[in-house]
């Protein structure tokens, strides 16, 4: 699986949340991506882009191996 976490302002009770999620996540499915994205005004489109289209290209290398091993 993939998931994106999306993260206001930095906001700490958040991260904390977020991360404990992912932790409990990551234990139930040691493959599954998470990615966090924190939102603030200072944020550049540009790195939410480059990493939001990483997770893509990972989750179809992904599904490749998963292809090639049928």
């Amino acid at each position: 699986g993939n998931i994106v976490c999306a993260q206001p302002f930095g906001c700490l009770p958040n991260h904390g949340v977020g991360s404990g999620i992912s932790n409990r996540l990551k234990e139930l499915d040691p493959d599954v991506q998470i990615l966090p994205l924190d939102y603030d005004p200072d944020v550049s489109f540009a790195n939410i882009e480059n990493r939001l289209q990483m997770l893509i290209m990972n989750a179809r290398e992904q599904e490749a191996e998963k292809d090639k091993t049928k």
